[in-house]
């Protein structure tokens, strides 16, 4: 078993080349039974992130978000869109970088 206790929100896992899980919540936990993708020597863990604000931006296009004219402090209302905490858009502890995430 694999247990996870919340990926940090856009996540595709691999295990030997397998995918065994896709999460866009890091506010969730997630146990996998792995038994059939385990090899019996060199396994191999992939975990690939996607960049969370685009996706966030991508979902509040597809979803055809127009706003409300209030200003969404803090990370735009593209965190609205995403299972992400609130304090990785900078309010709480950190600057917000703005529009430098790569992807």
């Amino acid at each position: 078993m694999l247990f996870f206790e919340g990926l940090d929100t856009v996540v595709s896992v691999y295990l030997n080349g397998k995918l065994i899980l896709e999460s866009q919540n890091m506010h969730i936990s997630h146990r996998i039974d792995v038994t059939k993708a385990l090899k019996p020597n060199d396994n191999v863990l992939e975990l690939q992130f996607k960049n969370a604000p685009e996706f966030a931006k991508a979902e509040m296009k597809r979803i055809g978000y127009n706003g409300n004219n209030t200003d969404v402090h803090f990370g735009g209302p593209e965190r609205l869109f995403v299972r992400k905490a609130q304090y990785h858009w900078g309010w709480d502890w950190g600057p917000s970088v703005g529009n430098t995430w790569s992807t």
